[in-house]
């Protein structure tokens, strides 16, 4: 019996975590919660507005502006992260995924010295990825009512 009992004191521990939850209701009602409190509106709306001025300054071709636009991308993807996790593993894993590719990316952007550099190459294929990424997260959410 002794052997067993480390297991048990894990699955009592995780039971009584998982019963901390600050969200109630079912699924759909939990993550509609998170939604709110974190507030997911308006950090969604400032990671649009961000992916277009990167757009922008990319199709200006002026990289000054583009990597400060960077710098505060990532800032504005931390405040969304810090709101994680969510009452859904999945949309919990895809966002974790997004945020970490639109941090990474936007080191590489700010570390990039010309639009040729392979740092700023590695930049677009990471936003790329992280994008697609976080619209799968968006689809996820709006499944659950939220938009």
């Amino acid at each position: 019996m002794r052997r067993g009992r480390p297991v048990l004191l894990l699955l009592v521990g995780a039971l009584l975590l998982a019963g901390c939850s600050n969200y109630s209701g079912d699924a759909t009602q939990r993550v509609r919660e998170w939604a709110t409190s974190a507030p997911w509106d308006a950090n969604d709306q400032q990671l649009v507005s961000d992916l277009g001025d990167l757009a922008n300054g990319l199709r200006l071709r002026r990289l000054l502006p583009l990597r400060t636009a960077c710098e505060a991308f990532a800032a504005d993807a931390a405040v969304l992260y810090d709101t994680l996790p969510t009452p859904d593993k999945r949309l919990t894993d895809e966002l974790n995924t997004a945020l970490g590719g639109f941090d990474r990316a936007a080191r590489d952007c700010y570390a990039s010295s010309a639009f040729s550099s392979a740092t700023f190459r590695r930049y677009q294929r990471e936003l790329a990825s992280a994008t697609a990424t976080y619209h799968q997260a968006e689809r996820r959410l709006a499944g659950f009512g939220v938009h």
